[in-house]
């Protein structure tokens, strides 16, 4: 049973890393609505994320959260988002943020 759990994750994060460096598996991250915070570095240098939505009740996106997504051009940020680390976006030159007039994002 553990030789078959180590192969499993040693497929996943085999397939993490094909979609890292496959150009053409471009994609739109569609994040799940019961999320409350985006952590650290969570999607670190994914060069694959070509635009995010974030769904209606998150909070927060940490530090270098999106960092390094260099294919990242488009993010949507609903008005339930208080708190975005300075660096949550560092490297992502290009990037639209799109949200309400009114919503934290606007200060970042």
């Amino acid at each position: 049973m553990k030789m078959r759990k180590s192969f499993l994750a040693l497929l996943l994060l085999l397939a993490a890393c094909l979609a890292l460096a496959c150009p053409a598996c471009a994609q739109t991250l569609t994040l799940p609505s019961s999320l409350k915070t985006i952590a650290d570095e969570a999607f670190w240098h994914n060069t694959s994320i070509t635009s995010a939505v974030v769904p209606d009740g998150a909070e927060r996106i940490g530090a270098r959260a999106f960092a390094g997504c260099t294919g990242l051009t488009e993010i949507t940020l609903p008005a339930t988002v208080i708190r975005i680390a300075k660096d949550a976006f560092a490297g992502c030159e290009g990037l639209t943020i799109l949200c309400d007039e009114d919503c934290y994002a606007m200060q970042y």
